[in-house]
């Protein structure tokens, strides 16, 4: 009996892992003051998979803190998705569980630590500008 691993890590970014830039360019980042009387900043932040295996991803069930209205999310890879991405609206760092079903129905478990707070600690050096969004 052999044992199938994947070489697939879950990682989060406050700038959109489907819109490559070049050196050249600037990234772009939202973030919003949220509708609560805190008027906390909430940071647009995208979970996503990266790996030489993501052709064998068939969907990722993402679990995020209680706190979400909807801590469970399930994303389909597909031609315009293929990294499983899901943008969030966040303030604070902690840990998600992602589930990885390949496309034999096994599940492959994954943990991840939210990092984006370095980039927005480094923005100016990593080039990222961030601006506003209204909704």
């Amino acid at each position: 009996m052999s044992i199938q691993t994947y070489s697939i890590q879950l990682k989060d970014s406050v700038v959109n892992p489907d819109e490559p830039l070049t050196k050249a360019q600037t990234c772009i980042a939202h973030y919003r003051k949220s509708n609560s009387s805190s008027n906390q900043l909430l940071y647009q932040v995208w979970l996503y998979l990266e790996g030489k295996d993501l052709p064998f991803v068939n969907r990722v069930k993402y679990i995020l803190h209680d706190s979400f209205r909807k801590p469970v999310q399930l994303v389909e890879r597909t031609t315009l998705n293929q990294n499983c991405s899901l943008a969030i609206w966040t303030w604070g760092i902690f840990w998600v569980k992602a589930e990885v079903e390949d496309v034999k129905g096994r599940t492959i478990k994954l943990d991840h630590y939210l990092t984006y707070g370095k980039q927005i600690e480094n923005k100016q050096k990593l080039g990222i500008s961030f601006i506003e969004d209204s909704r």
